[in-house]
C-alpha cells in the first residue's frame, strides 16, 4: 500500500487516490478533500477545517463529489487522529455515496450492504457541532476533545 504524507493540506487541494491507502499523515492542518477506496491510517499533526475525506470513494476528473463519473463502494478507515480540532463542517466518512450535493446534503446514501466502517477515532481538541464521523460501522467509543464517548449517543457520529 501506498502512503501520502504532507507539510499541510489547503483547502483547495482535492486529492483523489483510485486504490487503497496505507497512511496519509500532515504535520499541519488539513482543510482539503481526500478519496480513497481504503485508508489503514490517517493522522492530521493540527486541525481538520472544512474537510472532507471519503472511503471507499473512486472521484471523477475533478476529485470532489457530485461528478457523474464518481464510483462508491464500501471502504474502511482503520484509524484517525487528529491531533487539533475538527471544524468547519468537516466530514470524515467510509461506505457513503454522496449525491448530487455537498456531502452530507441530504441526498447521500450510506452503503450499508457493504463492509464498511471506521474502526478508532481519536480527535484530540475535539470537535465542533457541524462536524460528522459517518460510516455503516463505527467503534463503540471514541476520544473527542480528550473525553471519552459512546459513538452511538454522540451526535458528532451517524451511522
Amino acid at each position: 500500500m501506498t502512503s501520502l504524507a504532507a507539510g499541510a493540506v489547503a483547502d483547495a487541494v482535492a486529492i483523489g487516490i483510485g486504490g487503497p491507502l496505507g497512511t496519509f499523515a500532515t504535520k499541519g492542518n488539513f482543510a482539503g478533500s481526500l478519496a480513497a477506496l481504503q485508508i489503514k491510517s490517517i493522522t492530521v499533526g493540527g486541525d481538520v477545517v472544512g474537510a472532507q475525506i471519503l472511503v471507499g470513494a473512486v472521484l471523477g476528473d475533478n476529485a470532489e463529489p457530485g461528478d457523474p463519473a464518481d464510483t462508491y463502494v464500501g471502504g474502511t478507515i482503520g484509524k484517525v487522529t487528529v491531533r487539533g480540532a475538527m471544524s468547519g463542517g468537516s466530514v470524515i466518512a467510509a461506505g457513503l455515496q454522496a449525491g448530487a450535493g455537498n456531502v452530507l446534503s441530504g441526498d447521500e446514501t450510506l452503503l450499508s450492504d457493504q463492509a464498511s466502517s471506521i474502526r478508532s477515532v481519536v480527535i484530540r481538541g475535539g470537535i465542533a457541532d457541524d462536524c460528522r464521523i459517518v460510516a455503516p460501522t463505527l467503534p463503540a467509543k471514541a476520544i473527542l476533545g480528550r473525553v471519552r464517548v459512546t459513538t452511538a449517543e454522540s451526535p458528532h457520529f451517524m451511522l
